[in-house]
């Protein structure tokens, strides 16, 4: 419910602030049922390779730059919590070749450095949908029997 809702508002017009507080509204009135979510959102400029970073509780996220790998950490609330909720917001400038990773809880729960590792190691396959197959791997292969959700989503920038 909180993406679909939240991509329909955005999608209608809506500031993605106002959408914030429009779902974390819905969640907050359906307290009873404990009804919580985490929201992860990137949103590119296409024509200057800036990406903002919206996170509510959500996990960090990574992104390579030439050779290394570097994690946003943005503490924030997940939705559903508090009658008032907003974005931890982080703005990466992003150049031709480089990665952006965003991750759920679970992917990172068993070893955020060894995600940067495998993320490092393979920046350089060539589809994108192998690279989230062979990260997501990895981090199933470290959390053993022991996992939870995982979600892995990779976008590469590209110089035209």
């Amino acid at each position: 419910m909180t993406v679909e809702l939240f991509a329909r508002m955005l999608r209608g017009g809506i500031s993605p602030d106002s959408a914030l507080a429009i779902v974390n509204a819905a969640l907050t009135v359906r307290a009873q049922e404990e009804a919580l979510a985490t929201l992860d959102v990137a949103a590119f400029d296409l024509l200057t390779g800036q990406v903002t970073l919206l996170k509510a509780g959500a996990a960090e996220s990574f992104y390579s730059v030439g050779g290394s790998v570097r994690r946003v950490e943005q503490p924030s609330t997940p939705l559903g919590i508090l009658s008032s909720a907003t974005f931890a917001r982080t703005t990466l400038q992003l150049r031709g070749g480089e990665i952006l990773a965003m991750v759920s809880d679970g992917v990172v729960g068993c070893g955020a450095d060894e995600f940067c590792r495998c993320l490092r190691e393979n920046r350089g396959t060539p589809v994108l949908e192998d690279l989230a197959a062979q990260l997501l791997a990895q981090a199933q292969a470290a959390c053993g029997a022991d996992t939870d959700d995982m979600t892995v989503i990779v976008a590469l920038v590209e110089e035209l």
